[in-house]
């Protein structure tokens, strides 16, 4: 949350001062660190997590996750691309007719 928090105080610092590129530092800044979250958080579930899951679950529940994750990755992307995206191209939208 901290670094979607930057980005968003980023593009809308910039937002007022629209001839500066501070924001672009911030947002690669940003946008590496949740990169690199995301990559050691998905490394520790196929690593750590995802093994245990045939020792510990029925082929039912195994079913059943499998199916709540891929509707759970679905409307995630989904709000994701509709709201964080759409938001942060309509800033710069903006912020592009400004100059």
């Amino acid at each position: 949350k901290m670094i979607i928090d930057s980005l968003q105080e980023a593009v809308e610092r910039n937002a007022d001062s629209p001839g500066e590129y501070e924001m672009m530092g911030v947002v690669v800044v940003g946008l590496t660190k949740l990169v690199d979250f995301y990559r050691e958080h998905m490394r520790r579930e196929e690593e750590e997590l995802f093994p245990l899951v045939p020792k510990y679950l029925t082929d039912e529940e195994k079913a059943r996750l499998h199916k709540e994750f891929a509707a759970f990755d679905k409307d995630d992307i989904e709000k994701v691309n509709e709201s964080t995206v759409g938001e942060f191209e309509r800033k710069l939208h903006e912020q592009a007719e400004t100059k």
